[in-house]
């Protein structure tokens, strides 16, 4: 490698006290703040240390925990030059994207609602940034990969506690509390289904962060295991990786769980060190079982007709009708609700939320600012694909399996998984593009 692209020790040694405070921000992040932006009004602060330790926090809080990530990030802060014209598209996108919410919500059906949203998207534009200029050229920023493991791990962990009592004991709380009826239908709903959703809003999102940190969390494994040997080496995977799609498999997430089948045989099949055949094997291995458990999981749910399924489609129906209304800037960031209850099938559910994180951008902002966001996602994996790059396959399937996910459900609008996700991609757009120039980054 020429001299002149190595990294200077110093900016090493801050890009890794950035991945440091940034990993820790995100771990608290993941476990706090799982909630929608859009109903944080109804989450109280904590008024004693359990709830302090257990509960939900506001989503204002996370951005006063904001500040210390971005004043390290300005320390760390390097000016990588986009030499590939598809990267300085995927850089000026999300900000262009951003300004348009902003003129959107000059015209918003509900301030309120709107407000909320916005001040969430301009921190996961933030985080976008940070992580292709403050984190920059660093090639195992380790530290991340330590938090977010933390991170699943603990929501792991929940999620068996809900299984195995924990959200028995849970219902049996709140029915006994004189004023339950009084609480959002959401938590309601939630309350008196099975399915777990650990420190997240809701099964679903569970399922997202299961998509987006497990990957990450088997790829540091892989690294950090090297030299052990291949038995002790699987066993440890397996040890982790067990665990955390038993929690996926309860979370009852039908396209959480087809995600993660796709996800399992593309990173088998990029197996370079196993033989053909044995690729061939663990693959045929893994798509049986996995559709096999599907059917297995989801075959009384699809003999009742699919209920979710049907609304999701009266959801998209209704996003596409607002659009028609408000064809240029929507009817405000994150107010599909109150054109939903207009316009909604009787037999449907209430949402406030379209499950499909595309659609609502064309209902919330318009044409222009689903053209935007759109283009923005397209043209990250395209270059994402274009800079492939084996040490980092595991985070771009990480991130892939979000995107996917976001196709039915919300996570845009969740911070846990939508400021992480961002984050993700910035870091991967810098080091994808770093791996294919010889150039150096401009300091």
């Amino acid at each position: 490698m020429d001299k002149a692209v190595q990294p200077e020790p110093v900016k090493d040694q801050r890009s890794l006290l950035f991945a440091a405070v940034a990993g820790f921000f995100f771990f608290i992040v993941l476990l706090k703040f799982g909630n929608p932006v859009i109903l944080d009004a109804q989450v109280t602060a904590p008024e004693n240390f359990f709830e302090f330790l257990y509960a939900a926090w506001p989503v204002k809080w996370a951005y006063v925990c904001v500040a210390p990530v971005v004043i390290v990030g300005m320390i760390s802060f390097r000016l990588s030059r986009p030499w590939d014209w598809r990267l300085r598209w995927a850089l000026a996108l999300p900000l262009l994207w951003l300004l348009w919410q902003f003129i959107s919500a000059t015209h918003t059906v509900d301030a309120a609602l709107t407000t909320a949203t916005v001040k969430h998207f301009t921190v996961c534009v933030l985080m976008f940034y940070l992580g292709f200029f403050a984190l920059g050229r660093l090639k195992d920023p380790w530290p991340i990969w330590l938090f977010l493991s933390l991170a699943l791990l603990w929501i792991v962990r929940v999620g068996w506690e809900q299984r195995f009592g924990g959200l028995d004991q849970t219902r049996k709380f709140f029915y006994e509390m004189p004023n339950w009826r009084d609480a959002p239908p959401e938590f309601i709903k939630k309350l008196s289904s099975n399915r777990i959703y650990s420190t997240l809003f809701y099964p679903n999102t569970l399922a997202g962060a299961i998509l987006l940190l497990l990957p990450i969390t088997l790829g540091f494994l892989w690294q950090v295991t090297a030299k052990l040997r291949g038995r002790a080496r699987w066993t440890i995977l397996v040890l982790v990786s067990a665990p955390a799609l038993a929690c996926l498999y309860w979370s009852g997430s039908k396209a959480g769980w087809l995600i993660a089948l796709g996800l399992g045989l593309v990173a088998l099949a990029q197996l370079s060190k196993l033989a053909r055949r044995t690729k061939l094997a663990f693959v045929t291995a893994v798509l049986v079982c996995g559709l096999v458990g599907f059917e297995v999981r989801y075959a009384q749910f699809f003999q009742r007709g699919s209920t979710s399924v049907v609304a999701r489609f009266d959801y998209w129906r209704a996003a596409l009708l607002i659009a028609r209304d408000h064809p240029m800037l929507g009817s405000g960031p994150g107010t599909f609700g109150i054109g939903y209850a207009k316009v909604k099938s009787p037999q449907s559910e209430m949402s406030r939320l379209t499950h499909n994180d595309y659609l609502e951008q064309l209902s919330d902002s318009g044409i222009i600012g689903f053209l935007l966001f759109l283009s923005f996602i397209t043209i990250s994996v395209v270059v994402l694909y274009r800079y492939s790059n084996e040490k980092f396959r595991f985070v771009v399937l990480a991130v892939l399996g979000v995107l996917f996910h976001e196709v039915v459900e919300f996570h845009l609008y969740i911070p846990a998984v939508a400021w992480l996700t961002f984050f993700l991609l910035g870091w991967l757009l810098a080091n994808g593009s770093a791996s294919k120039t010889s150039k150096p980054s401009i300091s």
